[in-house]
């Protein structure tokens, strides 16, 4: 079965290289920066999994929480270690507790940050009695070799709590957002608050929770993220009483206790009566707050991209996806000092075929989304990608893999400015 995964990975990408189109200028392709991934794909584990979250340290450790669904971790978060670049990982470590279950998808998958120190954080949902559900943290101390018992951040019942993001602050303090059931009269009909909740000390217990938003979109997972100057950054997708759906960023200087008027973005309003089930993605890079996200708003599936400027505003929305079909479920990273934007679509070939969902990799240079760049793929299609730096001009790629009813997590590694 490797060999057959290898030889489709290898088929796969030979197609996309060859077939793929893209309607940008040809100088601007011609500048795309070279991105050389290794030949295939392949699976960090022998588990069945889904959902991977990546933590690179600067020593090049790489830490891959995935979410197990069967075997001896079925329904656990799962932590490997590697100390080879990815060659070979570490026993796993168990973050949730022994016979609790982890709810986890695509939109709602567990988040997986590093601290201060030693310290790494994990925020997912466990599953409680009586179909109710619990937003949950825990810490770890050593290295990943241990995780303290989760503290509860929020807790609810009917589906909920189900959409969320978190991160840690430069101070040590993590911090959630999440979309919470609103009361009769508090929103729209058929529309969430938007919560956050921050602990008051690294470890600590936690603020009284904090609603920064009504009238959003039900289920478009809010995107966190922290600055280095302890600031917190908010995006979400809001809607009116017209089912026009909306981007919009807030910002929090006092550990989220208060929230600054949302800014929106220069955007067409998608209107649509249903739920896009897609959030956006954060980034910062060169000091600017950078946003990617999913949109119809021009007939067809496409990401944009758009950066803070100088002025508090944000630039004129680009499409990020430079005609990749069916493109959605962005992530921002920054390698080597550079932007890189992952996401899943379908490329085109010769013969009009309709091809598996892959991953596309593209870099953000000023203000020009590149041609995005296949990532080489196994046999199955592929989603929710994340990406991480893995240092001396490298990238890594992880996503889920679904194949005949069963998912795993693969990773691939890309060089950068490869001759």
């Amino acid at each position: 079965m490797t060999g057959r995964r290898a030889a489709t990975g290898l088929l796969v990408l030979s197609l996309c290289l060859a077939g793929f189109h893209c309607d940008r200028p040809p100088a601007e392709v011609a500048a795309a920066p070279p991105l050389v991934f290794e030949p295939a794909p392949r699976p960090p584990t022998a588990a069945a999994a889904r959902d991977p979250r990546l933590v690179v340290r600067a020593s090049g450790m790489i830490a891959l929480a995935q979410v197990e669904t069967e075997g001896e971790f079925e329904d656990d978060l799962v932590i490997y270690r590697s100390t080879s670049g990815g060659d070979s990982f570490e026993d796993p470590v168990r973050v949730n507790r022994a016979g609790s279950r982890v709810v986890a998808h695509g939109e709602g998958a567990p988040a997986f940050l590093q601290g201060r120190g030693s310290q790494f954080h994990a925020v997912w949902i466990d599953r409680l009695p009586r179909g109710q559900r619990a937003l949950v943290t825990a810490r770890s101390n050593d290295f990943l070799h241990s995780f303290e018992p989760a503290r509860v951040i929020a807790t609810g019942a009917r589906g909920e709590p189900a959409f969320f993001d978190a991160a840690v602050t430069s101070e040590g303090l993590v911090a959630a957002s999440w979309l919470a059931r609103a009361s009769e009269g508090e929103s729209l009909p058929g529309t969430s608050n938007l919560v956050v909740r921050v602990s008051s000390e690294p470890g600590g217990e936690l603020h009284p929770p904090v609603v920064v938003a009504r009238d959003v979109c039900p289920c478009c997972r809010p995107a966190l993220i922290a600055g280095d100057d302890g600031s917190l950054h908010l995006a979400w997708r809001t809607t009116d009483e017209n089912n026009v759906r909306s981007m919009l960023i807030a910002t929090s200087r006092d550990q989220g206790r208060t929230w600054a008027d949302p800014r929106p973005l220069p955007e067409i309003g998608w209107k649509i009566n249903g739920c896009p089930h897609s959030g956006p993605a954060l980034a910062f890079h060169r000091g600017r707050l950078h946003i990617a996200w999913y949109s119809e708003a021009e007939g067809s599936p496409r990401l944009y991209w758009s950066r803070e400027t100088e002025t508090g505003g944000f630039t004129p929305a680009r499409e990020l996806s430079g005609g990749v079909r069916d493109a959605n479920h962005p992530f921002l990273a920054v390698a080597d000092g550079r932007l890189f934007a992952a996401f899943q679509g379908r490329g085109t070939v010769e013969n009009g075929e309709w091809p598996m969902t892959s991953i596309f990799v593209t870099e953000i240079e000023g203000d020009a989304p590149q041609r995005p760049i296949p990532v080489p793929q196994g046999i199955g299609t592929a989603s929710y990608p994340r990406l991480s730096a893995l240092g001396a001009g490298r990238l890594l790629v992880a996503w889920t893999e679904h194949e005949e009813g069963e998912r795993r997590v693969l990773l691939a590694r890309a060089r950068l400015d490869v001759p």
